[in-house]
């Protein structure tokens, strides 16, 4: 079985919700074209999302949220998202998610980053692509959900990665958590492995779906600010840091008792789910603080819903109505304070076949921005970090990211959600 990157509630808990429930069709509308400059094709999932794609005029309503939004530099808030995905269609919403947040500087910057890195990769090749880590740094990777019982089918082990790491000869340790743990028990083991790695090295931590909300948790809340001053960076790779509401379903009571058994069978139990249910990710996670020197990117995964892969689709459907989804968790629910976010338009949450090439690519501008922020051994011989000032100067990555502290906050939802609706009473910008 190829080795993808799914990270993810394992098949075993669709399945639980599969066997029960059947999903609605979603319509296929064929359309191609450009939104803030990402060349994308459907199908999509309405005549609007058409529209929207081919750069044809939208109702008067949801034009005049697009141009307010475009304008104010705010992204809009997970209740307008949801708004629009019942009024016009999930595909309209995540046409909206891509084009706003693609309108902030930092990220057209870090875009930029990445599209010539992928291109320098594909170019030369990933052994002549070597990120240029110095021997100081310790890649610190924390695995996925149920990373010992499906890793070899789904790297949530990050085999692949870790076969990158060891052919370039850069440092890299797996954090031994528990892979069904919940989100608190598995923050403190990550807490201590940065404890015990920053004994002798600077960390860059990488994490992926579930334990992305375990990283945060262990930065924000476990750890004292003393005990993070080495750690320079980290990488959130479709990070599912404010819960599932696939998690929320499966323990709703109709469907608990088949998934307490279905992984009973497995010897596992529901507290990782549990810890996951949005109802607890979200008030935990909207309370955390960051360490401001850690330069955070979290690379977000956008599908249309003609994108959407086998393994997705289920959790897609299920979750179409509260917004733009990955398959397992809402896009706006991917955002973390202070972070850059790596926009990927195409994708779910299962990520494309390409694992090195992407990876390679992602390393190497995460290797650039660190060694130009903390002058780690020589100038970088990325093609990126010589076409961009350093990120101590202005306009660079290093600039105000207060656009993502509360995502979805300036705004009178109410009246953005009643701005959606058609009422005319259109959202104030900040």
């Amino acid at each position: 079985m190829r080795r993808r990157l799914y990270i993810m509630i394992p098949a075993l808990l669709v399945g639980v919700v599969l066997g029960v429930h059947g999903c609605v069709a979603i319509p296929r509308i064929a359309a191609s074209g450009k939104v803030a400059g990402y060349p994308l094709r459907g199908p999509v999932d309405s005549d609007v999302a058409r529209d929207y794609l081919e750069g044809r005029p939208l109702p008067s309503e949801l034009e005049g949220v697009r141009q307010r939004y475009l304008a104010s530099g705010q992204v809009p808030p997970r209740e307008v998202l949801a708004t629009a995905s019942r009024q016009y269609s999930p595909d309209v919403a995540t046409l909206l998610f891509i084009e706003t947040l693609s309108a902030l500087p930092e990220i057209r910057d870090l875009r930029q980053r990445y599209e010539a890195e992928l291109s320098h990769v594909r170019r030369v090749g990933v052994e002549r692509a070597r990120p240029d880590i110095p021997d100081s740094l310790l890649v610190l990777m924390v695995p996925g959900w149920f990373y010992v019982a499906h890793g070899s089918e789904t790297n949530s082990d990050y085999r692949i990665q870790r076969k990158l790491l060891d052919r370039w000869g850069i440092a890299h340790r797996l954090v031994p958590v528990k892979e069904n743990g919940t989100v608190e028990d598995n923050a403190r083991i990550v807490a201590g492995a940065i404890r015990e790695a920053l004994r002798d090295h600077q960390v860059l931590l990488v994490s992926a779906s579930k334990s992305g909300a375990e990283v945060a948790l262990a930065l924000g809340r476990e750890l004292k600010s003393s005990e993070t001053e080495s750690v320079v960076g980290w990488l959130s790779i479709v990070g599912v840091v404010r819960g599932s509401p696939l998690a929320d379903r499966v323990l709703q009571p109709d469907l608990c008792w088949f998934a307490k058994l279905k992984l009973g069978l497995e010897g596992f139990d529901l507290e990782g789910a549990k810890s996951m249910q949005t109802s607890r990710a979200r008030s935990v996670f909207d309370n955390l603080r960051f360490p401001p020197h850690i330069r955070t990117f979290a690379y977000v995964a956008i599908p249309l819903s003609g994108q959407i892969s086998k393994r997705g689709s289920f959790g897609y459907g299920r979750m179409r109505e509260l917004g733009p989804n990955d398959g397992l968790t809402l896009l706006s629910d991917e955002l973390i304070p202070g972070a850059v976010p790596l926009l990927v338009p195409g994708v779910d949450h299962f990520l494309p076949e390409d694992q090195e090439l992407w990876s390679t690519a992602v390393f190497r501008v995460f290797a650039a921005e660190v060694a130009g922020r903390y002058a780690m051994g020589a100038a970088s011989s990325s093609p990126v970090s010589r076409a961009v000032p350093p990120t101590s100067q202005a306009g660079s990555l290093n600039g105000s990211l207060q656009h993502f502290d509360r995502p979805w906050n300036a705004v009178d939802n109410a009246a953005a959600e009643r701005a959606v609706m058609g009422t005319h009473d259109l959202v104030a910008a900040p």
